[in-house]
């Protein structure tokens, strides 16, 4: 009421005011009277029937007081009676551009006219419901003569102001504009008002249910200013051109969308971009939001949204649960269901591409899962509750493990684990372990450093590292004897070696289920410092870890030390009687071998004495005999170095290791030690070309059908077969063969060793699996020249009864004529038929 009264006194004032002023609306018609100068003229029949009759032309033109005015005059005021009108505008988009000088921009004449003003239900207004179409259109150019509004209401109810408003017209991004998607439901419920029953069986409920602001956008699917013809974009019409006889990139099994979770649905339900037909050819994937909008907002910050960002053919929607065949998760035909995750999956992470990109390990993720527990246990029963894909990586939200939100981050492993392993994951969470994880101390191994990731294999599999024959020496030792990592934790890396040393790591050595390993003590998963009452390797719990296996328990059983280190502080009695037996070990052995040697020296000097004073006969010559002592000495370098190189940790070597044998002397000892070899073997092959009697020596050892006869004639001689023992030339097959095994292994041991010698020159002409070749030969040749020098020339130089103790020959090349006659019968035969011959 008070408002009203003081407009009243305003409107008094304000035509008070007026009626002083000199200009009225004949003086204003003496010029804009004249129609001959349109930028003039003023009609003034459009005043009537209109709002405004009755008015005069400075009631709005309030800045005119005199005539002439100004040539340029302000627009016409409609602040003064349409005060909160003008604000809403000033306050709008279109208010906005006008001022800041857009000349295109909107006025209040714009939209109602300047003089022939007319009420909005005047059918002529341009602001009557049935012409905002054509009024907007003016400079949004769409004259919505086909809009689908307009031809579902005809009377008008629904204009462009019905949902953008007339004044307050702000763009769809700003907060308070009716077209905002927070706000877009409640523009449309003024018309749809029941929602939730025309989307019914398309979209859950509840979405419906959601505070106003958070239900999607209608636009999301609905285009606001589609034609009416969309709506003839049934299936039907889609399948014109999609369906039966299409070509294979167009073609749509419409019974697998008929047989599919979507089966009520129309295309353009998810295709929501097609507005039109013929649609654009190109199209943008189908729009899974408005339905799941929770999957597909977790899909937008998972991995293979990002890869997709990144350009990767990273997997999608349909990827997953397919295009046109979409199947709940629980049928058993779904993509999607859990038994079937591991081949939709695989799809993708079986491909080498991928296995190269993303997994470092190298190896098919889908097929080690296959082979472990949880993928075995659900081949054998789909319905067993069991860790697929989705259970540990996410389905939706699948995040890179560095990431700290990831299931399979490294901190949230043990939690996901938990998942269906809740016993285990709680004892993990009270370990050493996991205090160490969560400080920061990422090499504190977590469920899958144990375990493995996807190849989980069952404890009880004998060849599971974490069976009891192999947790000790296959798990905890990567750690535990791990010098570097132990010393970040102030922890001694003998530790795990000291167990080794006990029975019980002696047993696990030999397999023994029963002994006890790291676990039996320590625990599995509650693994605690011992300075923690609650370990179970605590002073006061050793009665009850240690009498899980020993009965009759006492306190000293429970202070025997399990990780035996540092004797000589710890347990000085034991170290003393260690000392004690080390020389007295020493002492022992060595005066038996000297003992011994002493004997056996006496009995070789017995035999040089012997044989010398006796007939003897030059079997071999000097160059022989150094040739032959060359080979001895370079043979056994190279046999020493080769092997020290071979098996580092053993304990002749790590002795000669301590008298001096470093890697450097021992790599150019052996190296040495070669070159000496093939120089004695080029002697030898040119004493054999150049020298008469190396010729004579070359075809000596030429093998012959004789030397065939001959093993079998003496294996029947030792054998008791044969009463006659075979005569043998100046070689038997014995010597034959093995002259021709030692040219065969030096020239392979040779060829091989340059090659790994001088890799970078070599490689330049052969293949680069030439290498690793050479390796395998040159390393198992060793073997096979060391056991038959052992075992074949052994025998015949020092076990041969009939040598005892030792064969002298190779000292002088010399060997008795009796020895002669025996061996070699038949050059004795013949060297003495041409004695004969000469003597005549």
């Amino acid at each position: 009421m008070r408002n009203t009264l003081i407009f009243s006194i305003g409107l008094l004032i304000y035509f008070a005011a007026l009626s002083w002023a000199q200009v009225d609306d004949d003086e204003c018609l003496m010029c804009h009277s004249d129609d001959s100068d349109p930028a003039l003229y003023v009609d003034v029949n459009q005043f009537i029937d209109t709002v405004h009759e009755g008015f005069s032309c400075t009631d709005c033109h309030s800045d005119i007081e005199e005539i002439p005015h100004a040539e340029e005059v302000a627009p016409a005021n409609c602040g003064f009676c349409h005060d909160d009108v003008v604000t809403a505008f000033q306050e709008s988009y279109h208010g906005q551009v006008l001022a800041q000088g857009d000349k295109n921009a909107p006025t209040c004449g714009s939209c109602h006219n300047h003089h022939r003003i007319l009420p909005a239900s005047h059918l002529n207004a341009p602001t009557h419901p049935l012409k905002t179409g054509v009024m907007c259109g003016q400079c949004h150019k769409q004259d919505g003569s086909d809009w689908i509004h307009r031809e579902a209401n005809t009377g008008g109810k629904v204009n462009c102001i019905t949902c953008h408003t007339a004044h307050e017209v702000q763009p769809a991004s700003h907060p308070q504009s009716t077209i905002n998607s927070r706000k877009m439901t409640q523009t449309c419920r003024k018309c749809h008002t029941q929602l939730e029953e025309l989307h019914a069986g398309k979209v859950r409920a509840e979405v419906f249910q959601r505070p106003v602001d958070e239900i999607p956008a209608c636009t999301t699917c609905h285009q606001p200013h589609a034609s009416a013809k969309s709506t003839d974009l049934a299936t039907e019409t889609c399948l014109a051109c999609h369906g039966e006889g299409a070509d294979s990139t167009l073609y749509v099994n419409h019974e697998q969308l008929n047989e599919s979770i979507h089966c009520n649905f129309d295309c353009i339900d998810c295709h929501t971009s097609i507005t039109t037909l013929p649609h654009a050819e190109k199209l943008p994937d189908a729009d899974c939001s408005f339905c799941h909008e929770d999957a597909v907002a977790d899909y937008e910050i998972s991995i293979h949204a990002e890869g997709r960002r990144a350009g990767l053919e990273a997997a999608t929607c349909t990827d997953c649960h397919g295009a046109h065949d979409i199947q709940a998760c629980e049928e058993t035909s779904a993509q999607a269901n859990r038994m079937n995750l591991s081949e939709t999956c695989g799809r993708c992470h079986s491909r080498p591409e991928v296995i190269a990109l993303f997994h470092r390990k190298g190896s098919d993720p889908i097929e080690n899962y296959k082979q472990g527990v949880h993928g075995k246990k659900l081949a054998d029963d789909p319905s067993a509750t069991v860790a697929t894909c989705i259970d540990c990586h996410g389905s939706h939200k699948i995040l890179p493990s560095t990431n700290p939100e990831s299931s399979f981050n490294i901190l949230n492993i043990s939690k996901t684990c938990g998942k269906c392993h809740k016993e285990e994951s709680a004892e993990y969470t009270e370990s050493i372990h996991w205090e160490a994880l969560s400080f920061g101390h990422y090499e504190s191994p977590t469920c899958n450093d144990c375990h493995g990731e996807h190849n989980i294999i069952s404890p009880e599999a004998e060849y599971a590292v974490t069976h009891p024959t192999l947790v000790s020496t296959e798990l905890c030792a990567k750690c535990h004897s791990n010098e570097l990592i132990m010393s970040r934790f102030g922890l001694d890396p003998t530790r795990f070696n000291s167990y080794m040393k006990t029975y019980h790591g002696l047993a696990i050595l030999k397999g023994s289920p029963d002994a006890a390993n790291c676990t039996s003590c320590h625990e599995v998963h509650a693994i605690r410092a011992a300075s923690d009452t609650l370990s179970s390797v605590h002073p006061r719990n050793l009665n009850e870890t240690c009498g899980k296996c020993h009965e009759n328990v006492t306190a000293n059983f429970t202070q025997i030390e399990m990780h035996p280190r540092d004797q000589k502080s710890r347990n000085p009695v034991a170290y003393l009687i260690k000392i004690i037996y080390f020389w007295l070990i020493g002492l022992t052995i060595g005066g038996m071998v000297l003992h011994n040697l002493i004997i056996f020296l006496y009995y070789v000097v017995n035999k040089w004495r012997k044989e010398r004073s006796q007939r003897l006969v030059q079997r071999f010559h000097l160059i022989d005999v150094i040739n032959h002592l060359l080979l001895i000495v370079s043979f056994t370098v190279l046999v020493v170095t080769g092997f020290a190189l071979k098996f580092p940790e053993d304990l002749w070597v790590k002795a000669l290791v301590l008298l001096g044998l470093t890697e450097p002397i021992r790599a150019s000892l052996h190296r040495m030690a070669a070159v000496i070899l093939v120089i004695s073997a080029i002697s030898q092959a040119l004493y054999f070309i150049l020298h008469p009697r190396g010729r004579h020596d070359l075809r000596a050892l030429r093998p012959t059908i004789n030397d065939l006869t001959g093993f079998f004639k003496n294996m029947m001689y030792y054998l008791r077969l044969r009463k006659d023992k075979p005569k043998f030339d100046r070689y038997d097959y014995t010597e034959k063969a093995e002259y021709l095994a030692l040219i065969w292994g030096t020239a392979v041991m040779a060829i091989t060793g340059f090659i790994l010698w001088f890799p970078a020159i070599f490689m330049a002409y052969l293949p680069s699996w030439a290498f690793e070749v050479s390796e395998v030969v040159h390393y198992y040749e060793a073997w096979l020249a060391t056991l038959a020098i052992l075992i074949w020339h052994g025998f015949f130089v020092f076990l041969h009864p009939e040598k005892y103790p030792l064969s002298l020959t190779w000292i002088d090349g010399k060997i008795t004529e009796d020895e002669f006659e025996h061996h070699h019968a038949l050059e004795a035969e013949r060297l003495k038929a041409k004695e004969t011959k000469e003597s005549e």
